[in-house]
């Protein structure tokens, strides 16, 4: 997929990917993982540093349309 970031969760920092312009302000981010749990976990750090983000239900396996 283009402009994607693979970020391993225990060194996730939202606010620095985006200070980084790694991410965009403007941009909807979607985090990804295989079931879906430790994605929740990084909506999580998204959400307690003040950004938005959605989660794919289901993980990898869910697929995106």
């Amino acid at each position: 997929m283009p402009q994607t970031s693979n970020v391993p969760l225990d060194s996730l920092a939202p606010k620095e990917l985006f200070d980084s312009g790694h991410l965009s302000k403007g941009r909807p981010v979607y985090i990804l993982c295989r079931t879906g749990e430790r994605a929740k976990k990084a909506a999580e750090r998204f959400a307690k540093e003040g950004f938005s983000q959605a989660v794919v239900s289901g993980g990898r396996h869910a697929g995106v349309v």
